[in-house]
């Protein structure tokens, strides 16, 4: 602990200070309920609220799409349920987080193969996985996953810079 006085209390007050420190044995009681106050909105008084509605197809549209393509990847993996089972979960450059299921024996290059079929958009990309700790780039794409130590784990999709 510093026992070091701040200098603007110096300036103030000079060199010479003497702090006595009393402790309360008092029991703490809040003032008021916490968010008991009326809500305020962010409009003014004058201003109106948009009227925004969305039909079905445009609110649910994109997001459909989405698990459909996620859907068909599983689907293409071909998880036997029979032998060992393991989730493999991809952070993508975005941030969002896609749990995949595999078998121990299933490739690195079908984590690939699962990633560009649900995001087509990284079929064009050239990109890497990089796991573990220290997290290190996942060189081997022909590895079995049990191999490579990929079951059960987390790994991110890092896109190669140009």
């Amino acid at each position: 602990m510093q026992r070091k006085v701040p200098t603007e209390i110096i300036q103030q007050h000079g060199r010479d200070i003497d702090f006595h420190l009393k402790q309360h044995q008092t029991e703490y009681s809040p003032q008021g309920t916490p968010f008991g106050g009326q809500g305020r909105s962010l409009l003014s008084e004058n201003e109106a609220k948009p009227n925004v509605t969305l039909n079905p197809t445009q609110a649910t549209g994109p997001r459909d799409e989405k698990q459909e393509r996620q859907r068909t990847a599983q689907a293409n993996v071909g998880v036997n349920e029979e032998e060992p089972v393991t989730r493999v979960s991809v952070r993508m450059p975005d941030g969002e987080n896609v749990e995949m299921r595999f078998n121990h024996t299933h490739r690195v290059a079908d984590v690939r193969s699962y990633v560009v079929t649900a995001n087509p958009r990284y079929a064009t990309v050239e990109f890497q996985f990089a796991g573990g700790f220290p997290v290190k780039p996942i060189a081997d794409e022909q590895a079995t996953l049990k191999d490579a130590g990929l079951l059960n784990t987390k790994v991110i999709l890092k896109v190669a810079k140009n």
